[in-house]
């Protein structure tokens, strides 16, 4: 018995566990990893490839199971503009040992800015390269492996090196583009700024932390930043039309119910997955999973609790992708709590009593009909033994008592 007991515990163990795994890894991060093809400090170094890796793969590394890693080169070439500015090394990966052992059998080659042709062409983009960055690693129309959440891992000496105004880099980097007429000039700086642009419209690029590493009298940085979304602080009532309160009708037997229509409105996001749960002091209830909502599309959320628990809030967990096309890969987990109000006690006997729960009659929809048809069979039934009453007393019957017994005399 013992034995059995141990193995049942054991299963429970083992269930909670595999649980708990699967909920951690439901929340997924793009980590990527930029390397600055123009830094002083040369990235091919073993000191380096154990910094980085370290900063992914570590005991406090950036990345988790489930995670996607991506890897670039980023630099600016000098002398010939049309050059990319962006090299994408590893894209979308699932994040694990063989992606791990590539990093590390290839890290020669993906720190390398094979594109140029001599050192003199190699020019610091920092700035404008993180925009890049993002515009290199887009979703394809037909990807849906969103993430929650976007990091860039810079390694970077921090210095602009081929230009020494950084207030200025882009214009500095079009102006020593040599054999190149003025119109050409500025379609090339509009087209450069317009990249710059598209992401500005729809996500911050924020600074995180960085870790500073000396490398003889130079400094190598490995900066982390985090593409924050701008419709971050959306609510869900703007993506999806809810009620404002609900109100809980009352059932037979001390049991309420109630419903809620939702409709999808907003074209800026799509609905990818509706939890709805009923919360109340000591409870909280799955009562709705959706696995999507289609724009226009409207659905209706149901519950019942009972009197003695009933549930005060009805709350929302919403998964939505950012219908945005500059990176498309983002979506936000959106929580909303709507208040549950339980609806006045009908009264019979013309209010003065409360409807007690074990009346109901089941041809009604709601208590306050209950009332209305329990008042009017009172009613009816008063008037039946009130006839009734009455027509007794017309019949009189004496009592024995009222009944005497005499002798008539005929002479008296």
């Amino acid at each position: 018995m013992k034995r059995i007991v141990a193995l049942l515990c054991l299963f429970i163990v083992c269930c909670s566990t595999a649980w708990g795994v699967e909920e951690s890894s439901s929340m997924r991060k793009h980590v990527i990893v930029a390397f600055d093809g123009a830094s002083d400090v040369s990235l091919k170094q073993g000191a380096v490839k154990e910094i980085v890796l370290d900063k992914l793969f570590g005991q406090c590394g950036l990345v988790n199971a489930g995670d996607r890693i991506s890897v670039v080169c980023a630099a600016g070439n000098s002398r010939r503009y049309n050059e990319p500015i962006v090299k994408v090394r590893m894209k979308w990966r699932e994040a694990g040992e063989k992606t791990k052992q590539e990093l590390i059998n290839k890290w020669d080659s993906y720190t390398r800015c094979d594109w140029f042709t001599g050192p003199m062409e190699i020019y610091s983009l920092l700035s404008i390269s993180k925009s890049y960055i993002i515009d290199s690693l887009k979703f394809a129309p037909d990807d849906d492996e969103y993430v929650d959440q976007t990091l860039i891992l810079y390694v970077t000496d921090n210095m602009y090196n081929g230009c020494n105004d950084y207030y200025g880099e882009s214009l500095y980097y079009l102006n020593n583009i040599v054999n190149k007429p003025d119109m050409e000039f500025y379609k090339e700086l509009h087209k450069l700024m317009d990249v710059c642009a598209n992401i500005a419209q729809e996500y911050t690029i924020k600074y995180v932390s960085g870790d500073r590493f000396r490398f003889d009298w130079r400094y190598l940085y490995c900066d982390v930043f985090e593409l924050v979304p701008n419709h971050q602080s959306i609510n869900l009532p703007s993506v999806i039309s809810t009620q404002p309160i609900i109100e809980a009708k009352r059932q037979a037997r001390g049991k309420y119910s109630f419903s809620v229509d939702m409709k999808s409105y907003n074209s800026d996001f799509d609905i990818l997955k509706i939890e709805a749960y009923g919360c109340g002091e000591d409870e909280k209830r799955l009562l709705y999973v959706n696995d999507g909502l289609v724009l226009g599309e409207s659905d209706i959320i149901t519950g019942e609790f009972h009197v003695a628990n009933p549930y005060t809030k009805l709350c929302l967990e919403c998964v939505v992708h950012i219908n945005e096309s500059v990176y498309g890969a983002t979506r936000l987990r959106l929580n909303h709590e709507i208040d549950i109000v339980i609806e006045p006690d009908a009264t019979i006997f013309f209010g003065n009593i409360r409807l007690p729960n074990f009346i109901w009659l089941p041809w009604c929809d709601n208590q306050y009909e209950v009332a209305i048809h329990v008042d009017i069979i009172l009613t009816i039934l008063a008037i039946i033994a009130f006839v009734i009453y009455v027509l007794c007393r017309r019949n009189y019957v004496p009592k024995d008592q009222d009944i005497t017994m005499g002798f008539y005399d005929s002479k008296n």
